[in-house]
């Protein structure tokens, strides 16, 4: 079921003012500037794809969403862009993206192991050889939603005069904190009484997250730390410091990783509403054996016949090195 924060369009209005441009738009954006097909899935309101186009990208982009409140606003911003209603079930695909994309914690409201399963199959059908996936989602060592209180509330602009005032609230942790059920309430001027959306999220450790990552075919090769391609800090708690004197001390970066099986472990970070910790992922062709590219976090390849590959890479994003005023969302 889709989130009612992106289905009433009254609420899906305020999405672009809540979650402003940042540092994690910058750096998807690049990639989505190199490749020559892209397909967002979970687009929202189709900032990232927009902004691409209207900066020259010539090629074809594709957003994904089975919201129509927030394709509406999409479709009135770039109509240059094919916008479709659905998810990765709605149509068969056929290898025709050099570049998929999840950002906006997409990944994360994929909550069953079977739906897990079946997204990353789709994901993988719909990238040409050599394609690339990126996406990113919280590390869960950092209980970001610790900090989801109603007392961190904000206030923003509702574009007619009025003010809108957000906050959220946990109502469940379960799973050992695998995922976490909790409210976006808002309230303004347009509603008689706060309106309330309901979210689960699942915050996959990484251990869980490759074992699904290699299921399907994939191995991560490297992860960044940040959105400006650091390293992962392998002691940072979301305290900001591991308890041991050593404080943020950072790994260099996870670079030319290089063989079909190669796992990189992962851990710390801090998150919530205004600080959101993020992982990424990048999926790339090329032969088993070759070093793989600085692109994101991480990356993993598939050995095919002949010695080509796949690769898919994953990118997790530490919370104090990555702060943002960004809610939960997707």
């Amino acid at each position: 079921m889709v989130d009612r924060s992106f289905t009433d369009p009254s609420l899906a209005a305020l999405y672009d003012t809540l979650n402003p441009w940042g540092p994690g738009d910058d750096f998807c954006l690049s990639l989505v500037m190199s490749a020559v097909a892209v397909l967002d899935i979970g687009c929202g309101t189709g900032r990232l794809l927009g902004r691409a186009r209207r900066e020259g990208h010539r090629g074809r982009l594709m957003g994904l969403d089975p919201a129509a409140a927030m394709l509406v606003r999409a479709r009135a911003h770039e109509p240059g862009v094919e916008w479709v209603l659905g998810d990765l079930r709605s149509r068969e695909w056929r290898g025709e993206f050099e570049l998929a994309v999840m950002t906006g914690h997409a990944f994360q409201v994929l909550l069953g192991d079977e739906e897990l399963r079946l997204a990353l199959a789709s994901v993988r059908a719909a990238l040409a050889p050599g394609g690339r996936f990126v996406f990113e989602t919280r590390n869960p060592d950092a209980r970001a939603w610790e900090k989801w209180t109603p007392d961190r509330a904000r206030e923003v602009s509702d574009g007619n005069g009025g003010v809108v005032r957000v906050w959220h609230e946990v109502e469940s942790v379960a799973a050992g904190g695998e995922r976490v059920t909790f409210t976006e309430t808002f309230a303004g001027p347009h509603w008689e009484l706060p309106q309330v959306a309901r979210t689960t999220l699942r915050f996959l450790g990484v251990d869980a997250l490759d074992g699904f990552l290699r299921e399907a075919g994939f191995v991560v090769v490297e992860r960044y730390g940040d959105w400006g391609r650091g390293g992962v800090d392998p002691c940072l708690s979301r305290d900001h410091h591991c308890g041991r004197g050593c404080g943020a001390l950072r790994l260099g970066r996870f670079c030319g990783a290089v063989g079909p099986l190669v796992s990189l472990p992962v851990s710390g970070g801090g998150g919530g509403p205004g600080m959101p910790s993020l992982a990424c992922a990048a999926l790339r062709g090329g032969v088993v054996g070759a070093p793989a590219s600085c692109l994101c976090a991480g990356s993993a390849r598939r050995p095919t016949v002949g010695g080509r590959g796949t690769e898919a890479s994953g990118f997790w994003k530490l919370g104090p090195k990555a702060a943002s005023q960004q809610p939960p969302g997707w």
